[in-house]
């Protein structure tokens, strides 16, 4: 899925005031990804989440080890887990925080209903409302 982020703790694991947050710019726009998976330095299955650019390439931000998704609403996310120092390879705890880009569902068909033969194709929030709009609403349905 398709977010804007930002890291929420500082480069040391320390968390940044909550009122930083409010003030936080985010700084990356990538392709969210979650897995669990065995990994070898580990010796154990760790869950690993990673925000990768939208044309390919390495990672935007380190990759989060021991991920945990800890917050999900409104279109917003946070995920906190520890990042490996390349350097001193200390462990060190991170958060981010993440919008989810609107409106990045594939087109969905519906099926239609009984008498009507056109079949809508939705391919945006605009198209959903438009035909939810067009279609009868429970009141009017045939018994």
């Amino acid at each position: 899925m398709l977010v804007i982020a930002a890291k929420l703790y500082s480069d040391q694991g320390v968390p940044l005031p909550r009122h930083r947050e409010i003030t936080l710019r985010y700084t990356a726009v990538g392709k969210f990804s979650m897995r669990e998976g065995y990994e070898k330095d580990f010796g154990r299955t760790v869950r690993v989440a990673n925000l990768w650019p939208i044309g390919g390439g390495d990672s935007i931000l380190p990759t989060l080890y021991d991920a945990a998704i800890v917050w999900v609403g409104d279109g917003k996310l946070r995920v906190r887990g520890f990042e490996i120092n390349p350097m001193t390879m200390a462990h060190v705890a991170m958060a981010w925080g993440a919008e989810i880009v609107a409106d990045q569902r594939p087109g969905r068909v519906l099926v239609p209903l009984d008498g009507e033969a056109e079949i809508s194709v939705i391919t945006s929030q605009a198209d959903l409302e438009k035909a939810a709009a067009a279609r009868p609403g429970p009141a009017q349905w045939k018994r």
